[in-house]
């Protein structure tokens, strides 16, 4: 199973997710295919795999919907490694209120990058020749 990095261009994740803290090694999976559930359902769903540390369904930016995706991150129980979590849940099935959940592990939460003042545009130094539609970079 590939790990996913981040949700669909177009969406956001929940303002109000629950963020229940927690210190140490966490484990976050993508839960996909959640049709109605809720933050709830995911929480008490998850907490018997360990200490669940944040649940965030992904909204769409504008209408504030849930597009039935979202992210769980989850400490693995004293004796238990983040590598036999990651096993367990994404090699069994898991099934809340008659719907089956696809579960995946995901990457770390991407580290948003602060733009580079100095730069026109603040996106960072071009790199591949001219702006499209400017001049033609020197031979």
């Amino acid at each position: 199973a590939e790990a996913v990095a981040e949700a669909e261009e177009g969406a956001s994740v929940a303002a109000g997710a629950i963020d229940l803290g927690g210190k140490g090694d966490t484990q976050r999976f993508y839960v996909r295919n959640l049709g109605k559930l809720g933050e709830h359902h995911l929480q008490d769903y998850f907490q018997r795999f360990g200490r669940v540390t944040e649940v965030a369904l992904v909204r769409d930016k504008k209408t504030q919907r849930p597009r039935g995706m979202a992210f769980v991150s989850i400490m693995p129980p004293a004796g238990e490694t983040c590598d036999s979590l990651v096993e367990k849940l994404t090699g069994e099935t898991h099934t809340i209120n008659d719907i089956e959940l696809d579960i995946q592990e995901a990457l770390a939460k991407p580290v948003k990058e602060v733009p580079d003042a100095d730069l026109p545009g603040g996106d960072g130094p071009k790199v591949g020749g001219a702006a499209p539609g400017g001049p033609e970079p020197p031979e």
